[in-house]
């Protein structure tokens, strides 16, 4: 029997499970790309949406594909979701993989664990709507990015995350060396203050698994092989 029956994909911030279209497409395991409420296709209100609505849907979501284990993956804004769908589904989770992802300090917000200036383009800009377009990012795929690109539910940049129930499951940060939105600095001291298991510094933009979804099918299908029985 395989060590990992599949792989549950979360989204960052404005995007939706389409991100990972291009990477699902060549992974050989089963796969689910969620979306997360008010953002992907969904039309919820933004404004009354939380965190913990984001984890129970997601923790949902992966529930239905009734796996024994599987890899947990997310992206950027998905550091917030991870640790909370993990602990509901903490026997089930082999491997967690951050891919340049924004992981508050225990019990901090992500707001909390921004730098200033960041957190005025948060209370300015991101909240409403995440305008940052995607460096190395063309064609279709940028023109879909436009299309779909939503307005930002506020509440759960400002609830505390906590890892403390998932520290002993095996994590990977993987590290874009060339991200214009999470600096390689900043994710250094995450991966410091997180104490993954793995980390993997990879050449590519905060959007590669977009511009580069080869390079970033290669990583995760390597994450899983390695998964123990």
């Amino acid at each position: 029997m395989a060590a990992i029956d599949g792989i549950a994909f979360i989204h960052g911030g404005g995007h939706g499970g389409w991100v990972w279209s291009d990477i699902r497409q060549q992974m050989v395991l089963p796969s689910i790309a969620i979306d997360l409420p008010g953002w992907g296709e969904g039309e919820d209100v933004v404004a009354n949406i939380t965190l913990a609505d984001w984890v129970n849907h997601a923790a949902d979501e992966i529930s239905r594909q009734r796996w024994k284990r599987f890899m947990l993956v997310g992206h950027s804004l998905a550091g917030i979701t991870i640790p909370g769908v993990a602990e509901k589904l903490v026997d089930q989770v082999a491997h967690i993989v951050y891919i340049s992802c924004h992981v508050p300090a225990e019990g901090k917000s992500a707001y909390d664990s921004m730098p200033q200036d960041t957190r005025d383009l948060v209370l300015q800009n991101n909240i409403f709507r995440i305008n940052v377009l995607p460096l190395g990012v063309t064609g279709a795929m940028l023109r879909i990015h436009e299309d779909k690109n939503k307005p930002s539910p506020g509440q759960p940049f400002f609830s505390p995350v906590s890892r403390r129930a998932i520290a002993h499951i095996p994590s990977t940060y993987v590290r874009l060396l060339e991200d214009e939105i999470i600096s390689n600095d900043r994710q250094l001291e995450m991966i410091e203050d997180m104490q993954v298991t793995y980390q993997i510094p990879v050449h590519g933009h905060h959007m590669a698994h977009i511009s580069k979804p080869d390079m970033i099918c290669g990583v995760l299908s390597t994450i899983a092989a390695l998964a123990p029985d």
